[in-house]
């Protein structure tokens, strides 16, 4: 068991003192961690990237924060601090692009709450009014309950598990990591 519970050893460079897992990843040129399509004005960081250091964040022991180095074989017409500052702009766009998707997600939520508010309306106004069928007039009443819940079921599980979900997840990911950094493989003789 003790082999099992160390293997984290056996790949990744684990400072234990500092609780600290130097990960490095490797590329041929900063192009390859770059969006291809995109027609900006700074490069745009491609999701591809993002998953690897998730991945490398997903491999250091728990406890542990990430000490991420990135190399490349060219630094093509970039150098060390220009991709570390195009990292760290790519990283605030991805958080506007993250919170303009949750303010979508709370509309979507609260238009539900409307519709299943309308639904219940209904099924107030239904009950004052006289049925000649109380028969009819229960089915009526089930089904415009079941239209009613469904909706709140959905924004509550917007409001309570999506957003909860991805703040965790955001906030799990920011404290451990400890630093990035770019750099040209070094020269071997």
């Amino acid at each position: 068991m003790k082999q099992i519970a160390n293997i984290e050893r056996e790949f990744l460079d684990l400072d234990p003192d500092n609780k600290i897992a130097h990960i490095r990843m490797v590329f041929e040129k900063p192009g390859d961690i770059f969006y291809e399509n995109a027609a900006a004005k700074i490069p745009i960081i491609d999701e591809s990237f993002y998953e690897g250091i998730f991945h490398a964040f997903d491999l250091a022991p728990k406890h542990y924060k990430v000490d991420l180095e990135v190399l490349f074989s060219d630094l093509e017409e970039y150098d060390e601090a220009e991709l570390e500052q195009i990292f760290r702009k790519n990283v605030k766009l991805a958080s506007v692009v993250k919170l303009r998707e949750r303010k979508d997600q709370n509309r979507l939520a609260l238009m539900l709450c409307g519709i299943g508010l309308v639904f219940i309306l209904i099924s107030i106004g239904l009950e004052q009014v006289p049925f000649a069928n109380e028969t009819l007039k229960s089915i009526l009443a089930y089904i415009l309950d079941i239209m009613a819940t469904v909706p709140f079921w959905g924004a509550m599980e917007i409001y309570l598990i999506s957003n909860n979900e991805q703040r965790k997840f955001v906030a799990e990911k920011l404290l451990q990591f400890h630093q990035i950094s770019f750099h040209k493989v070094p020269e071997t003789s």
